[in-house]
């Protein structure tokens, strides 16, 4: 794929035609009948569904995928987003596996460290060979900055087998926020749409109460406007999890400091390894169904969590090949 252009487009977004549908229908109805409040219902909607259908087609995007990174085209000049910043990718809103099923086109959220990057799903590549492509050339170690309580688990591990053996996994210091831009928009159309009513109402057209509802609608739409613009991140249990996390992985096992849960695994221990790449409703075991590696141990759950400065997918694949492939080795503490 180096040296290919990829393009794509948003989906042609019918919820919010729908909403303008709704609201034409209402103003041709009242017209249509000289039903004058019928017609002004119809205003809002007009206006909520007509922003939400410009914001929803959004911006074509358009990259090229070169040996050092992925350069972005737009409106200025071309962005360069290289692969070694890349932190993390989610695709379809889930944690991205590049080695688990293709689950069709969905759209693509890469995090780096200048901030998020955002792939439309209607793409000129399949979505899953965009993210092998990408898993590919994401750095597999983290920073060899970890939690000084980590430090005589990993000095053992590098002593007995090597520095280039062993892997280590601090917090990360980038987050995912969630794009707010549909909720910005909708506010947008019912602070216009709360506009028109305190209009047609204070000219005397249509009921009196158009006035009041308008004055209601423009202050929901200014208060939905603002919420917009909030740094909406993860949710509270992984910015706890986050704090001072760390992460080692070695031959003779693993060693971990995340929120309350601080100690060492040996291979020998680990019974099961499962990557869980979205949230789970109904979960009574430790992490309450949040996306991460599921270590299953006798008796008990471990759930490694989204918060390290590398994606989870190779934290799992290090896991794996760990616990495989070498023999168990007992550490000193």
């Amino acid at each position: 794929m180096i040296g290919e252009r990829i393009e794509a487009s948003h989906p042609f977004p019918i919820g919010a035609a729908l909403i303008l549908a709704a609201g034409l229908a209402l103003a041709a109805v009242g017209l249509g009948t000289g039903n004058r409040d019928v017609a002004i219902g119809g205003a809002l909607p007009i206006a909520a569904g007509a922003m939400l259908l410009i914001w929803g087609i959004g911006r074509p995007f358009a990259a090229r995928f070169r040996e050092d990174g992925l350069l972005v085209e737009g409106q200025g000049e071309p962005v360069l987003v290289p692969y070694a910043s890349i932190r993390n990718i989610k695709v379809g809103g889930r944690l991205a596996n590049p080695k688990g099923p293709d689950r069709g086109r969905r759209p693509i959220e890469i995090l780096h460290d200048s901030g998020i990057l955002r792939i439309p799903s209607r793409s000129s590549f399949p979505t899953h060979a965009i993210v092998r492509f990408l898993a590919d050339r994401i750095p597999d170690r983290g920073s060899r900055e970890v939690n000084p309580a980590l430090a005589d688990f990993l000095r053992v591990q590098e002593e007995k087998f090597g520095p280039e053996h062993v892997y280590t996994f601090r917090a990360t210091d980038r987050t995912w926020k969630s794009s707010l831009g549909g909720l910005r928009a909708f506010a947008c159309g019912v602070i216009l749409g709360g506009g028109a009513w305190i209009f047609l109402g204070t000219r005397g057209i249509g009921s009196d109460g158009w006035s009041p509802a308008g004055i209601v609608a423009l202050i929901f739409g200014l208060l939905l406007f603002a919420a917009s613009f909030s740094s909406f991140q993860t949710t509270g249990q992984t910015r706890k999890l986050r704090k001072n996390a760390g992460l080692v992985i070695g031959p003779g096992g693993m060693a971990m400091i995340q929120g309350s849960i601080q100690g060492e695994l040996r291979w020998a221990e680990l019974l099961e390894a499962r990557f869980r790449d979205g949230p789970r409703l109904l979960q009574a075991s430790h992490g309450h169904g949040i996306p991460g590696i599921v270590l299953r141990v006798k008796g008990a759950e471990i759930v490694i969590a989204d918060v390290y400065d590398r994606p989870l997918y190779i934290i799992h694949d290090l896991i794996q090949m760990s616990a495989e492939l070498t023999e168990p080795v007992d550490v000193e503490p």
